[in-house]
């Protein structure tokens, strides 16, 4: 019998992770992880959630993460500088939906950025509901038909809100399932990002209007949103589109130039989980992380 995740493995040649009791299982042993990076790397995307469906629940949340950086945001071989790690903050974090599955993170590294050599992804997992803080580290050592490759990946949990509780730079936001019009919440987090972009806007502006030569800021971080279907992703991506639409205004009357902004309307995720459930906030069928959307930054017209 061959290697479980060696090239030209059939289905049913292959020990399944779809016995575990459930991803808190799976994620929770890193050769589990590590053997599914591998079918990941070695059959690709469709093709490994296919051959099972675990893989699929463990890897789908950071795998959309990974179809939208590179597919909607264009952000393919965008990296941090030399040493420093590609930082990615996880607002509204869950034990059950995000940070039992840090180590998927590795696949962000492995997938969606070609520069970083070698890899290293440091993730923060931010929310109220996160019930201790701790630290987590490890060394990604992950086979594929290119040869092996190591990530190596930090990861940490914050309890509490962005930005009140805790705010550290980062390159990428996430917010998986994050029902935006769902009380108030979100409105200081979403403030706070757009306020980081704002600025950004506004020196560049400033030194084009002084015409100045300089080193401007880093690009500031994209945010991106799931919800559980289409309906809650539309109502959410209006309240976000509202607050990006009063931000272009005032840089508008400010500056006295055309502001255009970098919105990801609401898509089907095609790595959404394959379960509903059932939620009373919903009037039609759910699954998680199923629409996507995003705000990438502000431009120049």
């Amino acid at each position: 019998m061959k290697r479980a995740g060696s090239p030209g493995l059939d289905r049913d040649e292959s020990p399944s992770m779809s016995d575990a009791c459930s991803v808190d299982v799976a994620a929770s042993d890193p050769r589990n992880v590590r053997r599914a990076l591998e079918e990941l790397s070695l059959h690709g995307v469709d093709q490994a959630f296919s051959r099972d469906e675990m893989i699929l629940k463990l890897f789908g949340p950071i795998e959309s993460v990974v179809h939208a950086w590179v597919n909607k945001m264009d952000k393919r071989g965008l990296s941090s500088p030399a040493g420093v790690p590609f930082r990615i903050n996880v607002l509204g974090a869950t034990w059950e939906h995000e940070v039992c599955r840090w180590r998927t993170f590795a696949a962000f590294a492995l997938r969606a950025s070609d520069e970083v050599h070698p890899p290293e992804i440091c993730v923060r997992f931010v929310g109220p509901a996160v019930e201790y803080e701790e630290e987590y580290a490890s060394l990604m050592k992950v086979g594929s038909s290119s040869g092996e490759r190591t990530v190596k990946l930090t990861a940490s949990t914050h309890q509490g809100r962005f930005p009140k509780d805790f705010s550290s730079p980062c390159d990428l936001f996430l917010a998986f399932n994050a029902g935006l019009v769902i009380g108030k919440h979100w409105a200081p987090a979403l403030r706070e990002v757009l306020a980081v972009h704002r600025n950004h806007i506004e020196h560049v502006l400033r030194a084009k209007n002084d015409r100045v030569v300089e080193n401007f800021p880093s690009v500031p971080p994209p945010i991106w949103f799931t919800d559980y279907n289409e309906e809650a992703a539309q109502y959410s991506f209006d309240m976000l589109a509202h607050l990006v639409a009063s931000t272009v205004q005032g840089l508008e009357e400010l500056f006295e130039v055309k502001i255009k902004a970098n919105l990801i309307k609401p898509y089907a995720n095609p790595y959404r989980d394959t379960t509903a459930v059932q939620m009373a906030e919903l009037t039609s069928l759910a699954f998680s992380n199923c629409y996507a959307f995003a705000f990438v930054g502000f431009e120049t017209a």
